[in-house]
């Protein structure tokens, strides 16, 4: 069992007076969590901001709560007799993720990622492709800049690496010249990636789908002899 996002919201609003010591029980997988109010307040007021270019659906959003919890010496048994300590989270950050569990940074990439894994999924490739997001410099897509790929695919036995893009922000120029500079060297470096880009505020799903099939298609081609 977990909690919807709305519950959390409700929870906020009716508590915003609340000392920020002050915390609420969720019973989660049989399992009491203590959270702070304030804790749930910047988590909430952090996650609004950092997808504040959409609609939230609170009905159908996937959300993992993450944060640290401190304990203390009072005790409880949980539901299999096991002796667990209290505690409280006080550091709390929420995390938008898609159908299969992989962290999104914009409503835009949820879209792109569940495209790509039901592809995969769907066509039983998952023996020889995969898709990730980094979460560190693994691949240096990009060689001395520090921007990290939005996503990578890889197919098993192939020298080249795909390269996922989504362009979602065209409309801020800060982030536009980003872009430029991402195709650019997208351009310069064909021999050892294949970069898989989407706009989705100007190309389809289906546009998406399509070039995932090439992408994929052109990364074989650099099957190891």
């Amino acid at each position: 069992k977990s909690i919807s996002y709305q519950e959390l919201v409700n929870i906020k609003t009716n508590n915003d007076n609340n000392d920020i010591r002050s915390y609420f029980s969720v019973k989660i997988n049989g399992y009491y969590v203590k959270i702070t109010y304030d804790a749930l307040r910047v988590a909430i007021h952090q996650y609004e901001s950092t997808y504040n270019n959409r609609i939230l659906d609170l009905e159908n959003d996937i959300i993992i709560g993450a944060g640290y919890q401190y304990e203390n010496e009072k005790t409880y048994k949980d539901k299999n007799d096991n002796i667990r300590k209290e505690g409280e989270i006080d550091r709390f950050t929420l995390l938008l993720v898609n159908k299969y569990g992989i962290f999104c940074e914009s409503s835009y990439e949820v879209k792109c990622f569940d495209i790509i894994m039901d592809y995969i999924m769907n066509g039983k490739l998952y023996q020889e492709v995969k898709f990730y997001k980094p979460y560190s410099f693994t691949k240096n897509a990009y060689g001395d800049a520090e921007w990290l790929e939005d996503g990578i695919i890889t197919v098993k036995g192939c020298k080249k690496v795909g390269i996922v893009e989504v362009f979602g922000m065209m409309g801020n120029e800060e982030y536009q010249e980003k872009t430029r500079l991402k195709e650019q060297y997208a351009k310069e470096n064909e021999d050892k990636f294949v970069f898989l880009t989407w706009k989705p505020q100007t190309e389809s799903e289906e546009d998406l789908l399509n070039r995932l099939v090439r992408c994929i298609a052109d990364i074989r081609k650099s099957a190891y002899a």
